[in-house]
């Protein structure tokens, strides 16, 4: 069971990475929950949304699954994220700079879905790439 969920989370990422967003709806109960540094997101739509937001904000974006564990009902993920920024995002007007960031993901999954999760997204080294905070 436990290499099944690293194998639904990695093609979550993967898939959703590269920009199709209809596996959502397979693999996100409906409640789903993320929490994350900036706030929850609840539910399948508004995590459509943050994440299509995420696209519009960065040409190219890409996603790399660079390590995984698991443990129970839990998958951590260890991502690589970037791209291009050339949409606003978080108040950031388009800068035209290639960026690359990781997140940190565990993933609660029953019978193969996602019903909970963490994010820790390295936002320091985002921003800073950027041009938000001084190096």
């Amino acid at each position: 069971m436990l290499e099944q969920n690293k194998a639904t989370v990695r093609r979550f990422y993967e898939t959703t990475g590269d920009g199709d967003l209809s596996i959502i709806d397979e693999l996100l109960s409906e409640d789903v929950v993320i929490h994350g540094s900036v706030g929850d997101h609840h539910g399948r739509d508004n995590i459509r949304r943050v994440m299509a937001g995420q696209r519009g904000a960065f040409t190219g974006w890409h996603v790399t699954v660079n390590d995984q564990i698991a443990e129970g009902d839990r998958v951590g993920s260890r991502l690589t994220v970037g791209g291009t920024h050339t949409g606003a995002m978080m108040g950031i007007e388009p800068t035209g700079k290639v960026v690359e960031f990781s997140i940190v993901f565990i993933d609660r999954l029953v019978d193969g879905i996602t019903l909970e999760g963490w994010h820790s997204p390295d936002y320091y080294s985002l921003f800073r790439q950027l041009g938000a905070y001084p190096e």
